[in-house]
């Protein structure tokens, strides 16, 4: 049996729903029943327990773990989504989180489209 998720704190919420204003372009989800953004299909910012998380290019990663000491998002434990970074309480506060949302949101931009996978037999039973 997976371990019980724990819930989002109503502070990181509002955290997320106030940078998510800034990126009006991009549709809102839940995944696993956190708050994400998606572009094109593609996620690009979400929630996951009390983490926020950004999906960011290659370079701008390596930038971030080096001067803030970011870690990668791991939603479970030694299975790292390569792409994302989970952000310290340090850019949440920063001037520059306004940008790195941005750069988030081109990237998932940027990104091949995913098309809707289509319905299967076990959806229409």
């Amino acid at each position: 049996m997976a371990p019980k998720m724990e819930k989002s704190s109503p502070e990181v919420l509002e955290t997320f729903d106030m940078i998510a204003g800034w990126v009006p372009e991009a549709t809102r989800k839940l995944a696993f029943g956190f708050p994400i953004c998606v572009i094109n299909g593609n996620m690009f910012m979400g929630v996951f327990e009390n983490e926020i998380f950004l999906r960011l290019e290659v370079s701008l990663r390596e930038e971030l773990i080096t001067e803030f000491g970011l870690a990668p998002f791991e939603p479970v434990l030694g299975r790292a989504m390569r792409e994302y970074l989970v952000l310290s309480a340090e850019l949440l506060d920063s001037a520059e989180l306004a940008a790195l949302v941005r750069r988030a949101f081109d990237y998932g931009l940027s990104l091949p489209a995913k098309v809707p996978k289509a319905q299967g037999a076990k959806a229409r039973k």
